[in-house]
């Protein structure tokens, strides 16, 4: 199955749509670059998307609007704030069998969390986690210590970007406890997340990437191939 990268413009309805995650990465931003140093340990561990580095995830909830928990709270964005950076990838994956139904579901979960606190402090502990030293520890003790120290550092009233989209696909009954999902939401990070098995169509892009129209740049899902 290949695996390939292209850049399209992005077209509601028919390369994304509501209920859709949406995963980022923003050349040049030392906040990304951090962040997908962190979790590299999870690129690639799906041989059937991407290798690609991610950052940060979000909530399609319309045609030009997400719902992200980003600093310093969950909140509605629009996209075209990452759609006309000419810096910023983006890439959606299509849960399984969605639908109106479960896409308004979906939303409907990351709409109950608008307001809440970004969890700046669990960024803590998922760094601490994806550390080299927190890794092998990790190792030495069976996963045990990273998900103590995640656990330490969340509360339960605030939100990173990655644990309130697993929230969100966790709390319908199509994707609870499949994949990653069988993990808590705060252990989930963005990686993670992009590369799970069993929650998003497969990735079937064939052709090969290529740049067009920029400064918008979203790099190609399922769906786009389908329908190209």
């Amino acid at each position: 199955m290949s695996n390939t990268v292209v850049s399209v413009k992005p077209e509601y309805g028919v390369n994304y749509s509501k209920g859709y995650l949406g995963f980022t990465f923003t050349d040049g931003s030392f906040i990304s670059a951090g962040i997908a140093w962190f979790t590299k340990w999870d690129r690639g561990t799906n041989p059937d998307v991407p290798r690609i580095p991610l950052s940060h995830v979000f909530i399609v909830s319309g045609e030009n609007e997400c719902i992200e928990a980003t600093m310093p709270e969950v909140m509605r964005s629009p996209l075209t704030k990452y759609f006309d950076s000419p810096h910023t990838h983006v890439v959606f994956r299509k849960p399984v069998g969605l639908d109106d139904d479960i896409a308004t579901r979906i939303v409907a979960v990351a709409e109950e969390r608008i307001g809440c606190g970004y969890g700046y402090s669990l960024i803590v502990g998922h760094a601490l986690a994806n550390s080299l030293f927190g890794k092998l520890l990790g190792v030495i003790t069976g996963g045990w210590s990273s998900r103590a120290m995640e656990n330490l550092f969340d509360n339960r009233h605030q939100y990173i970007c990655s644990e309130l989209g697993s929230t969100a696909l966790n709390e319908q009954p199509e994707y609870a406890g499949k994949g990653v999902l069988a993990h808590p939401p705060y252990t989930i990070n963005p990686e993670a997340l992009f590369n799970t098995k069993d929650v998003f169509d497969p990735w079937a892009t064939k052709v090969k990437g290529v740049k067009v129209k920029p400064p918008v740049k979203r790099l190609q899902s399922p769906a786009d191939a389908a329908r190209s």
